[in-house]
């Protein structure tokens, strides 16, 4: 007797995380394939070593197994270039074009997570993932917080957003209306950020731009117990927006960080 669409679903769920099973559910009855290829390709990660064999993986199967993807990991592009020219040293490039084809064939993806980028974080690369809705960008380096909200206002569909870890972003300055949100679009809330006093300036100025200031679900906050006016300034502005706050306090003379969680 076939067993129920709901039990097969269940059984599959349980074996998410476990690619062989996964693989094997699918010969056992062509009503498992669906939900097994659902599991085994909804999640993809692309690393500099990766490209040419995701690029080639995506190409040589169907479209429906590029459709399925709605996870996209970009891993560990920090120390990776994208200028291919062989006169530029011996700094580590990667084939920019393959990269942008895999994004192209991603039309499906929801969900992007970018850590350990620099040089790869360009919005017009990544733009043609116009279905994104989650963007989390964890230990990145950027030049400056225009360069951030430049490549996270590329995605038209952003619902929430994630700045953390150690990620950084030079301190320039910019007049307030280039920290405005995306135009013609609705605002997307936060859901975490981490920040230190270094960047508050900067990102300040934006989170009070907005209109309205979208909800912060967990925010982050690197304080300097010596010199904590500026995380003073930005809480009296926007702690009521604040769901759970977390506060990291650093002493200068004892170097000890010293961790307080509060909810609201």
């Amino acid at each position: 007797m076939p067993l129920s669409p709901e039990l097969i679903d269940i059984i599959i769920d349980n074996l998410h995380n476990d690619k062989r099973s996964l693989s094997a559910c699918c010969l056992t009855s062509k009503q498992w394939v669906p939900s097994c290829r659902f599991h085994l390709f909804s999640k993809i990660t692309v690393t500099p070593h990766r490209i040419s064999s995701v690029l080639h993986f995506l190409e040589s199967h169907s479209p429906s197994i590029a459709s399925l993807v709605r996870n996209l990991v970009v891993d560990d592009f920090s120390e990776w270039g994208l200028n291919e020219d062989p006169e530029e040293g011996t700094r580590l490039c990667f084939p920019a074009d393959k990269l942008r084809r895999i994004f192209l064939l991603l039309r499906s993806v929801e969900h992007l997570h970018i850590h350990n980028c620099y040089h790869v974080i360009k919005s017009d690369m990544f733009s043609v993932l116009t279905n994104v809705r989650e963007l989390v960008m964890e230990d990145i380096r950027l030049t400056s917080l225009q360069y951030t909200l430049s490549f996270v206002y590329a995605f038209p569909k952003l619902e929430t957003l994630s700045i953390i870890g150690r990620s950084t972003w030079g301190n320039r300055s910019s007049p307030p209306y280039r920290y405005k949100t995306r135009p013609g679009q609705p605002s997307f809330s936060l859901r975490k950020l981490d920040l230190n006093d270094s960047h508050l300036f900067s990102i300040s100025q934006w989170l009070l731009g907005l209109d309205p200031v979208p909800p912060i679900f967990s925010l982050s906050l690197y304080v300097v117990v010596d010199a904590p006016q500026s995380s003073i300034a930005l809480l009296r502005s926007i702690g009521h927006l604040v769901v759970t706050l977390e506060l990291k306090l650093w002493n200068l003379f004892l170097s000890d960080v010293q961790r307080s969680t509060q909810r609201h």
